[in-house]
């Protein structure tokens, strides 16, 4: 993926925070939608007396690491299972905080007077956001005293706005002033300690959210879709008598398009060790990206289980992507969740990372062609599954 440019650093509020938007179409970066426009505004502020800052220890610039076998646990009845947006390394991500965090988005674009949508990378902010928490409290890092309401104060100054505006717009989304402080007190620290973090080890932000990325366990609840903008459909595809790609047909993850390639190696695939998009060309395919350790993952592959078992959907593939895992650690879970479809082994992570997988489950639905006709994040329900499968059906005009 691209590393984002964000362009000068002088830039002011409005710019900085629509150059910003156009940055989060890339799935990794960042973790706020003010953090540009704030390190312009932070320089031209009056500060507090400076603090030192702690040094931070960061993730080594290493391979990712095998990671344990056992799952994590779900989540208690303090977040209903439905509630859950993602698990970040243990850590849940609830669906009031995504609510909260649209809610400041909103706040924040009227203030600017800017029309973007408000999902944009939000599940990408919200888990980079999260992993950059942990990382910072990990290493002892904390903001100075008092930067956090300087800087907002700044930026208010900055637009020409009052503390009386901003609360009348917070009341107007059902956000309270509190919680808003608690958002901007997140943006700053995660944009302060990933610069400081990225810059000790000569990388860039975007590369470092990623490192962290890689080291993670996250998976996706079933509310992760509602932090997902909405994808407008793919065409109605008539298949053709033979299914040909054009070899140079220009492949991504929007709908329509042709899905990324891929040459991995295959479990239970009939006489062959690897698979390729080519052998799916010709019927309609689900291909699931997940991890054992996932439980939202646990959770559908049952849903996928029955649905390939069944008559209805007999002109579907069915296919299961692992990624990061050795082929004993598959084979032994294949075998209990009773899989009778194909498994292919992403052990670097390479393909995941084409298809654009922040975490499990991340489901695509190809038509015949190997064209996308829709994705999924987070835990499939066997009654959403099922309207996605007829989908896909018509999709091929079956």
């Amino acid at each position: 993926m691209p590393t984002p440019n964000y362009g000068p650093r002088r830039a002011g509020p409005v710019a900085g925070w629509a150059r910003l938007l156009a940055v989060f179409g890339v799935s990794v970066v960042a973790v706020g939608l003010v953090a540009v426009a704030l390190i312009a505004l932070q320089r031209r502020a009056a500060a507090p007396p400076p603090t030192p800052r702690p040094q931070v220890t960061a993730p080594a610039a290493t391979p990712p690491q095998p990671v344990p076998t056992e799952t994590p646990p779900l989540p208690t009845a303090a977040v209903p299972a439905t509630d859950v947006v993602a698990i970040v390394n243990g850590r849940v991500i609830a669906r009031a905080r995504l609510e909260a965090v649209q809610a400041a988005d909103r706040t924040m674009l009227t203030l600017l007077g800017l029309a973007q949508d408000p999902n944009a990378a939000l599940l990408d902010r919200l888990v980079n956001g999260e992993l950059a928490e942990q990382a910072a409290a990990a290493a002892g890092f904390a903001l100075p005293a008092g930067q956090a309401e300087t800087s907002l104060q700044a930026f208010l100054t900055e637009r020409g706005k009052t503390e009386a505006e901003l609360n009348t717009a917070l009341a107007a989304q059902g956000l309270t002033p509190a919680a808003f402080a608690d958002y901007w007190q997140r943006l700053l620290l995660a944009d302060a300690f990933t610069r400081q973090a990225a810059q000790q080890q000569g990388l860039a932000v975007a590369d470092f959210l990623r490192q962290l990325q890689r080291q993670a366990r996250i998976s996706f609840g079933p509310a992760a879709i509602l932090a997902v903008p909405t994808e407008a459909p793919a065409p109605v595809s008539t298949p053709a008598p033979a299914v040909t790609v054009p070899p140079d047909a220009p492949r991504d993850v929007n709908p329509g398009s042709y899905a990324p390639l891929f040459d991995l190696p295959a479990l239970q695939w009939p006489a062959r060790d690897f698979a390729t998009n080519n052998d799916l060309l010709g019927r309609p395919a689900v291909v699931m990206f997940f991890a054992t350790w996932c439980p939202y993952c646990r959770a559908q592959t049952p849903a996928m289980v029955a649905a390939a078992q069944d008559p209805a959907y007999g002109d579907l593939q069915f296919l299961g992507i692992d990624v990061g895992e050795s082929q004993a650690t598959v084979e032994a879970y294949i075998a209990e969740m009773g899989i009778p479809y194909p498994v292919l082994m992403d052990t670097a992570s390479d393909t995941a990372g084409q298809y654009q997988v922040a975490g499990f489950p991340t489901t695509y639905f190809l038509d015949a062609q190997g064209r996308i006709v829709a994705r999924h994040i987070g835990q499939l329900q066997p009654e959403v599954l099922a309207e996605y499968l007829i989908k896909l059906q018509l999709s091929t005009g079956n």
